[in-house]
């Protein structure tokens, strides 16, 4: 049975919550960002955007700067995964060709591959259900952007 996207980060946050309990012996709860507001944050998008590659590189154990290497070796793709669905939930209405380029993925036209952001959007849902090693990068990754939002919005 496939789950909704609102079900599936329901899921991240309560499994990451729980790992973190088991790490520090401490109930923490943690912050949602409404995705449909990130938009309309004070934060600029690209400011919003870069945040998300470096705080994902980070949870995925990626050198800075690196998301974008087309390298299919492990864990490149699946960073890159994780950053067309996330980068999804924030920001629902933007363009997935953009998306795609953004990361380095182009036609033979030179404009951005949309269904690479399709692929990597499906294949996130496909990995997280399935891949443990996977759900924990990713939930690591979803708590560094929201505590990077947080923090960010409180200042």
């Amino acid at each position: 049975m496939r789950m909704t996207k609102k079900e599936m980060i329901s899921d991240m946050i309560a499994t990451f919550e729980k790992q973190l309990v088991a790490f520090t012996g401490r109930k923490i709860r943690l912050l949602v960002v409404d995705y449909n507001k990130a938009d309309e944050s004070h934060l600029s998008r690209p400011e919003i955007e870069e945040m998300m590659k470096r705080n994902i590189e980070l949870a995925f154990g990626i050198p800075s700067f690196q998301i974008a290497n087309q390298t299919r070796r492990r864990p490149y793709p699946e960073a890159r995964f994780c950053y067309f669905f996330i980068h999804k939930q924030y920001f629902p209405k933007y363009n997935l060709s953009d998306l795609a380029l953004q990361l380095g993925f182009k036609t033979n036209k030179g404009m951005g591959d949309h269904t690479s952001a399709i692929y990597g959007i499906q294949k996130h849902k496909d990995l997280y259900e399935v891949d443990d090693i996977y759900k924990v990068a990713a939930n690591r990754a979803f708590y560094y952007i929201e505590k990077s939002l947080t923090e960010k919005v409180e200042a």
